[in-house]
This record gives structure tokens, sequence and C-alpha cells, in this order.
């Protein structure tokens, strides 16, 4: 490493602390699980034994059915990610990105968790922090997109009924309140765009964002980033029908379809982890 430095001629890189398991970290996790269960029995009125028993009844075979799906879905999002820059870079770490990515929205909110690691992984691929921070949004509104899509077409199609009632809630925004918003967003327009000290490092960031905006001008891009969204949500509208089949129920593709865009959009925008 010394050595490296030397010859790049700049200091040598700080050596990433190991961060190992504690007896601490594992507290904190038993006491995370026992706080879900606590909930869980409020607000279900659902025990422990009563969970054993429906997993003792349940078909295992269809429970292996859903569990060798699930890998397959990082894969297919790998895809819309590869869609998402003009970098080289190979499939495989990509798909090693998307598993990361699983594993980091178990403790960060997913669309959170989502930029940040892509943000970093290209980063370490060579793209400025502008690029790298345009390719992961890229990616996440593409994503966002496609539910969308699956939901008007679902919903406006007439295979599912969503029936979401808001009566007696009042979300009619102040017009006075618009009027304000608008205002500061105009004049922050102003005086990014009049300002010298402020309009040239902006200026700086969107000439960096700009090669990583090149892909939506590209139909194979494209291709990649919406296929690769569409395949994912199959996926994982198939894992959970078999998951559902294996207690014995039964729902139609348009309904798993449904309720698990339902859930990702939701999951996306809540400060809550693991979906």
């Amino acid at each position: 490493r010394d050595r490296a430095a030397a010859a790049a001629g700049t200091e040598p890189p700080k050596l990433e602390p190991l961060r190992r398991v504690t007896v601490g970290s594992l507290l904190t996790v038993a006491l995370l699980l026992l706080a879900a269960y606590f909930v869980f029995s409020a607000i279900a009125n659902v025990g422990v034994d009563q969970v054993v028993e429906e997993f003792e009844e349940a078909d295992t075979a269809w429970l292996w059915a859903g569990l060798v799906l699930v890998p397959l879905v990082p894969v297919a999002q790998s895809f819309s990610t590869l869609g998402a820059t003009t970098l080289p870079v190979r499939l495989g770490p990509v798909i090693a990105l998307e598993y990361a990515i699983q594993f980091i929205a178990l403790a960060v909110p997913s669309s959170a968790a989502r930029v940040a690691v892509n943000v970093r992984f290209f980063q370490r691929q060579g793209a400025p922090a502008a690029q790298a921070l345009t390719i992961g949004l890229i990616d996440g509104v593409f994503g966002f997109i496609v539910q969308v899509i699956l939901l008007i077409v679902i919903v406006f199609s007439g295979l599912v009924t969503l029936d979401l009632s808001l009566d007696g809630l009042n979300v009619a925004p102040s017009g006075k309140l618009l009027v304000l918003v608008g205002l500061v967003v105009v004049a922050a327009v102003v005086i990014a765009l009049t300002v010298p000290k402020i309009r040239r490092p902006i200026a700086a960031r969107i000439a960096e964002a700009r090669p990583a905006l090149a892909v939506i001008r590209s139909p194979v891009k494209l291709a990649g980033l919406l296929g690769g969204n569409f395949v994912a949500q199959f996926l994982l509208a198939l894992v959970l029908g078999a998951t559902v089949r294996a207690f014995g129920e039964s729902a139609t593709l348009a309904e798993l379809l449904l309720t698990n865009t339902l859930v990702s959009l939701f999951a996306g925008v809540m400060p809550i982890p693991g979906g």
C-alpha cells in the first residue's frame, strides 16, 4: 500500500476498520425481535404457538418453490441497474450489488438503501459523485415508473377492484400554501442561475451527471431498465403466490401483482426498514 501510494505520488489510503459481531450487536437484534413479537401479538393477537402450528400444516413443496424463486429477483434487478449506466460494468459484480441492497434494506428503508449503495458502488467503478448519484436515481425512478404502470394497468383493466376509501379524511392542500411553495421554488431557481458562487458548482455537478443521462436515449438501456424491473415484480408476485398456496389459499396473478406493487411503493417511502 505504501509503495503504491509513493509511486502514485499520493498519501496512503486509510485502512477500513473491521466491524466484528459483538455481544452488544447480538443483544440489540434479540431485543428488536422481542419487541416485534410483542407488537405483533398486541395488534394481531397471534402467538408463537399459532405461528408454529401454521408452519407445521404448510405445504413444504410450495415453500421450497418460493425459496428457489427468491434469489432470481436480484438477478432481474441487476439488468435494470446495468441499463441505468453507460460504464463498462460486468454482470457479476452488479448481481452482488443487488444482493447487498436486499441485505442493507433490512436496516434502511428500501429506496434510500438502493440509492446509497448504488452511489458507493459506481463511485468505486470510477464514476464521479454526481454521475454515480444520477445512475442510482435513474434506476430508482424507473423502478417506481414500472410499479405505477402495473397499478394503472391492473386497476383500470378491471382485473382487481381497488377500494381505498378516504371518507372523513381532509387532504385538500391550502391554496396559500401552494402559492408559497411555488414562490420558494422560483426564488431558489433564480438564485441558482444568477449568483455565480452558487451557479458554478451546480453547473459542474450537472456536467458530471450528463454522461449518466445518455442511457435515456438508448433503446437497449431503456429495455434493460423497464424489462429488469418488470421481471423482478413478476418474480416477487410469484414468490408471494407460492407462499399463499403453501398455507392453503389462492390468489390470481393480478391480485398478487397489485398487492406486491402496493407494498413495494409504501416500503419505498416509509421510514421503516425491512418493508
